[in-house]
């Protein structure tokens, strides 16, 4: 398991928060060839264990989680919420020592792995805007459930983000906000951390959310595919069939064919 050095976190950030030109609201639009390049130089290959964390709220966790399983690399975990800033609370060692820099056999061993088995993203994990248009018209081929975790007001259309050219919501989704999914840490409040599996299942349950059995595949979307990725591993954990809708309203709402509520 490896941590990556300074830029290659950036470009992890970066990778996972392109901004998609099209769409001047700011979709985040995953870039493959990025994806590719970015794991080759980690030296990852897809059977690879990957230990996620972050000290900012897990929305860029959940984000390089979906990223990696989406490219099919099954062994993508979490480390839960600030289970970091609880290692230090509790007295343990961090080392403040450059992460290693993976050699240039390791590296190769990456290359040719993806040679024979290059990445893709699949569309298990990720909803194109025809399928969620499609759905919200309730013509989609396989049952769905599309969850908008924006803001109430975001869903309500009072609040009209970036270049929206309309606000409101898409036909027949479910509305729960993001922060939701998460809960204050003990040790560190200012950085959440996931709630519990239980915790969400009751939580889902509250509000009337169907069960993986009768929600079939949930899209995430929020405003641009970021805060939308929060509710993935938790989702995932209980059984839920899940996608994201990687656009988002950023992408909806610039399509004439989209419409709203």
């Amino acid at each position: 398991m490896r941590s990556p050095p300074a830029p290659l976190a950036r470009r992890c950030q970066t990778l996972t928060a392109r901004h998609l030109t099209a769409h001047p609201a700011g979709a985040h639009i995953l870039n493959t060839e990025e994806m590719a390049a970015l794991v080759s130089d980690l030296g990852l290959v897809p059977s690879a264990p990957i230990l996620i964390s972050d000290m900012m709220g897990c929305m860029p966790s959940a984000r390089l989680w979906w990223a990696l399983r989406a490219h099919g690399f099954g062994g993508a975990s979490i480390l839960q919420g600030s289970k970091v800033a609880l290692w230090a609370a509790q007295g343990d060692s961090l080392s403040t020592a450059a992460p290693r820099i993976p050699s240039a056999a390791e590296q190769q061993a990456a290359d040719e792995a993806l040679t024979h088995a290059p990445i893709a993203l699949s569309g298990d994990w990720a909803a194109p805007l025809a399928e969620v248009q499609a759905a919200a018209r309730g013509e989609g081929a396989t049952k769905s459930t599309i969850l908008d975790v924006r803001s109430l007001p975001e869903f309500t259309g009072e609040d009209v983000r970036g270049g929206n050219p309309v606000g409101g919501h898409i036909p027949g989704s479910r509305h729960i906000p993001h922060e939701e999914f998460l809960a204050p840490s003990t040790n560190w409040p200012a950085v959440p951390m996931f709630k519990t599996p239980e915790a969400v299942r009751g939580m889902l349950a509250s509000k009337g959310f169907p069960s993986p059995q009768d929600a079939g595949r949930v899209i995430c979307m929020c405003q641009s595919g970021m805060r939308a990725a929060v509710p993935l591993p938790s989702l995932y954990a209980l059984g839920y069939d899940v996608a994201l809708f990687d656009g988002s309203m950023a992408e909806y709402s610039a399509d004439v064919h989209s419409t709203f509520a």
